[in-house]
């Protein structure tokens, strides 16, 4: 008897044993897959259509937009590259740094609603490899092209007048200005004017 009831022992063993193997074996495959289909900020932005891939897989584009996104400008802040979106309801960023391979890597992204003045300002951090000081900000107006032709941007006790265009989207940043000290509190605005410099003011 007490042979019997170890061998059924010994069975039920083995036959736990390779339950628990394959449903390790499926928990793993689930988190594999999980995390190839999900882990999308590791992606390049070599080109546009690397970006534009990007975003329509990520979720801070609107999902009735996903089909109908556009890119609108790119500018270069040493090794930083930034590129601008916009979709029917939103506009937005997506700003990569260029590692040792020559690869640009995602660093910052960011999306909002479109606004009446259709202008997009922003700051953002660059050289991010190079000990992502806070005096490595870049601070970026992006147009859509329209009535506004210039922006002052005030930085602390800096104050910046740039130019925009207004027949297309255009962006024009400033950077590199802030010592250590100077960048240890950041306060920054922007204003807008017309081509007859006249301030225009965001509705709210």
């Amino acid at each position: 008897m007490y042979n019997k009831y170890k061998a059924i022992y010994v069975i039920w063993e083995s036959k736990m044993k390779k339950i628990i193997i394959f449903m390790s074996m499926m928990i793993s495959l689930m988190l594999f897959v999980g995390c190839s289909s999900n882990d999308i900020s590791d992606m390049t932005g070599n080109t546009e259509e690397e970006v534009l891939e990007y975003l329509n897989k990520s979720d801070i584009v609107n999902s009735n937009d996903k089909n109908n996104i556009a890119i609108i400008d790119t500018i270069y802040v040493e090794n930083t590259k930034i590129v601008a979106f916009q979709t029917p309801s939103q506009v937005g960023h997506v700003a990569y740094e260029e590692d040792e391979n020559g690869d640009y890597k995602m660093t910052d992204n960011k999306a909002e609603g479109i606004n009446d003045l259709e202008v997009y300002s922003f700051a953002i951090r660059y050289n991010i490899n190079s000990g992502n000081s806070s005096k490595n900000t870049a601070f970026i107006t992006l147009s859509y092209g329209g009535n506004i032709s210039s922006v002052e941007m005030s930085i602390n006790d800096y104050k910046f007048n740039k130019d925009v265009k207004t027949d297309r989207p255009s962006m024009v940043a400033v950077y590199g200005f802030l010592s250590e000290e100077e960048s240890k509190k950041i306060d920054f605005g922007f204003r807008y004017f017309d081509e007859n410099n006249k301030e225009i003011e965001m509705n709210i």
